[in-house]
């Protein structure tokens, strides 16, 4: 089992955020999250991957709704993030900090997207820079596709 208090004070000796902050959405995170080995694992990966502790609530908090929306789907949420980020060139710490970003990009429009439609817009732009060349930022280039595109996606909080 998970040893959320370690775990809390790894993270903010990391970051530099304040251990009651790490420990407290952490344990928030961990009685929602997919139970079991797996999940553990996906919890200190993505607290890992995370600059601070609201960058680990914005992914994890999608992830969750999205599975509670979707009892019974084909696939959990976290199975779907890590299937994007390993056919991509960018890394899971890339792809929180263009989630977040995607987030308050949204958040500015007064919009709410769910985790699949940003999950597949993500995706998009991952799949868009492969073959050209320099790989940018993951932010950037999301931004960048924003600025250009747009997001015409499925609004909602968890489908």
């Amino acid at each position: 089992m998970i040893d959320i208090a370690a775990l809390a004070r790894i993270q903010a000796d990391r970051t530099g955020c304040d251990y009651a902050d790490w420990l407290g959405v952490l344990k928030e995170i961990q009685s929602g999250f997919v139970q079991g080995e797996a999940g553990e694992k996906a919890i200190q990966q993505l607290a890992e991957a995370s600059e601070d502790p609201v960058q680990f609530c914005l992914l994890t908090e999608a992830l969750i709704s999205h599975d509670a929306h979707n009892p019974g789907g084909e696939k959990e949420a976290c199975s779907l993030l890590v299937e994007s980020v390993d056919e991509s060139p960018y890394s899971l710490k890339e792809w929180v900090a263009a989630w977040v970003d995607f987030s308050i990009w949204l958040e500015s429009r007064e919009r709410e997207a769910g985790f699949a439609s940003m999950l597949g817009y993500l995706d998009c732009c991952s799949q868009y820079i492969e073959g050209k060349g320099v790989l940018p930022p993951f932010t950037d280039l999301v931004e960048e596709m924003l600025d250009a595109y747009g997001f015409v996606g499925e609004e909602g909080d968890g489908a």
